[in-house]
């Protein structure tokens, strides 16, 4: 993983614990966030509004569907592809 992509994943892992009230490494060894009992869609919303004000990224609409928002390494890729089109622009 380059390093630019494992800041971006560490960001995940930090925001969802501090919004889930959990401890990071329960986060990073999780299948799925939907196994944290905390976990729900208003707490997705509070993650993906973290993490684009803290990365400085807008998320696609498009992007925001189940499948990317409920595992750290989709997530982190997500964050991770938008990171680079930012500074591409």
């Amino acid at each position: 993983m380059s390093a630019p992509a494992a800041e971006v994943r560490d960001a995940v892992i930090r925001t969802v614990s501090a919004v889930l009230a959990v401890d990071e490494r329960t986060v990073a060894g999780t299948a799925s966030l939907t196994d944290i009992d905390r976990f729900n869609s208003f707490r997705m919303v509070e993650i993906v509004e973290r993490l684009e004000s803290e990365l400085g990224v807008e998320i696609d609409a498009d992007d925001l569907i189940p499948e990317n928002l409920r595992h750290v390494d989709r997530l982190s890729r997500l964050f991770a592809a938008a990171r680079q089109r930012t500074e591409r622009s």
